[in-house]
C-alpha cells in the first residue's frame, strides 16, 4: 500500500512538473508575442528626385521596397519624393532622410564635406546605357548649335549632372568666345526634367538640357509623339545614379545595411535581365567598371572646380 501511495505521489509530482512548464511556457510565449507587437517598426526614409512623375517614381521603385517590408527585419523603407534636388539634398544633410538617390556628380560633391558610404549602382539594360547620356533638345526648326543665337533655353537644377553641369560645360566650349548669356535670349531653370519638358512643349522655352533616357520616359509617360523634337546635341554615355547613405548611419544601422546589402546582392545574382519598368541594383564594391567611370567623372567634375559654385546647401553637418 505505501509502495502504491509513493508511486501515486511521484505521478502527481512529474503531472504538477509538466503543468508548470506549460504554464510557463505558454506565460514566455504570451510575453514575446507581446514585445513583438508592441516592438516598434525602424523607418528607413529614401530621399529620390522623379525624372518623370511621382506616379511613375512611386510604381519604378515599388518592387525594391517591398522587400523590406517583412516585419522580421525590424524596419521598412518608405521613399520621399522630393520636389527639388535643393529639397532633397537638404533632407538628407539635416538627417531627416537616411539613404538617397542621386546622380554621381552630386554623390563626389557630398563626399567632398561628409563621409557617405556608396551601396549600389543602378542597373539599366542595354538600350537604356545607351540612352544615359546628356542632350540639349528643341522642338523649334533648327537642327544645329550654331543655329539657336536668340533662342530660349532652360537647365534643370545646377545640381544635376545631364540638366546642368555637362551640357552647361559643353555650351560653354561650343559656343566661345561668346557667353550663354549673350548667345541665348533667356536662360531659365525648371525643378524637374519632367517640369522642363512640359515648358517646352507649352512654348515657354525653346531648348531644354537633359537625358535621352529621361526624355524617353517624359514621352512615353506623357503620351507624345516623339518626331517633333531635335537632339542639337549628344555627350557620351553618363555612369548610372547611386544609392548612398552617411556613414554614421551605416555604423549605427548595421542590421539594416545587412540586409539591403544582401537583397540586393541576391537579386543581382539571379537577375539575367532587368525589368526597364523596375528599378534595379549592382552592388558598387563588385563593379570595378562602374568604380573606373564613377572615377573618370570625379576628374571631370574636379577639374572644373563646380563646387565653387553650388549652393551652400551641401555645406551642413547633416548626417553627423
Amino acid at each position: 500500500m505505501k509502495q502504491y501511495r509513493k508511486l501515486i505521489t511521484l505521478f502527481a509530482a512529474i503531472f504538477i512538473l509538466i503543468e508548470s512548464a506549460a504554464v510557463f511556457y505558454a506565460v514566455q510565449s504570451s510575453s514575446n508575442d507581446s514585445e513583438n507587437i508592441f516592438k516598434p517598426i525602424q523607418v528607413v526614409r529614401l530621399g529620390i528626385l522623379p525624372d518623370v512623375s511621382q506616379k511613375y517614381s512611386h510604381n519604378y521603385w515599388r518592387s525594391f521596397v517591398a522587400q523590406f517590408k517583412d516585419e522580421e527585419d525590424g524596419f521598412i523603407i518608405e521613399t520621399y519624393i522630393a520636389h527639388t534636388y535643393s529639397e532633397l539634398l537638404s533632407g538628407f544633410v539635416n538627417g531627416s532622410l537616411d539613404l538617397i538617390y542621386v546622380n554621381p556628380a552630386t554623390y563626389h560633391q557630398l563626399e567632398s564635406e561628409h563621409e557617405l558610404v556608396p551601396i549600389a549602382s543602378e542597373r539599366l539594360t542595354e538600350g537604356d546605357m545607351d540612352k544615359n547620356r546628356c542632350v540639349l533638345v528643341t522642338n523649334k526648326e533648327v537642327e544645329f548649335l550654331n543655329q539657336t543665337k536668340g533662342l530660349r533655353l532652360t537647365f534643370v537644377d545646377k545640381f544635376s549632372l545631364s540638366g546642368y553641369i555637362v551640357p552647361y560645360n559643353s555650351l560653354m566650349k561650343s559656343l566661345s568666345p561668346n557667353t550663354i548669356s549673350e548667345w541665348f535670349s533667356e536662360i531659365s531653370y525648371a525643378p524637374t526634367k519632367s517640369q522642363a519638358f512640359i515648358n517646352m512643349i507649352n512654348d515657354e522655352t525653346d531648348i531644354i538640357a537633359t537625358d535621352r533616357l529621361a526624355l524617353m520616359r517624359i514621352i512615353d509617360y506623357l503620351q507624345c509623339s516623339d518626331s517633333g523634337f531635335t537632339e542639337l546635341w549628344l555627350s557620351r554615355m553618363m555612369p548610372e545614379a547611386l544609392l548612398c547613405c552617411f556613414k554614421t548611419f551605416s555604423d549605427k544601422n548595421i542590421a539594416v545595411m545587412t540586409a539591403i546589402n544582401n537583397v540586393i546582392l541576391k537579386h543581382s545574382q539571379k537577375m539575367k535581365q532587368v525589368d526597364s519598368a523596375k528599378i534595379a541594383f549592382a552592388p558598387i564594391e563588385n563593379s570595378y567598371t562602374y568604380q573606373e567611370r564613377l572615377s573618370g567623372l570625379k576628374k571631370y567634375i574636379d577639374n572644373l572646380k563646380f563646387g565653387q559654385k553650388r549652393s551652400n546647401v551641401l555645406m551642413g553637418i547633416g548626417g553627423e
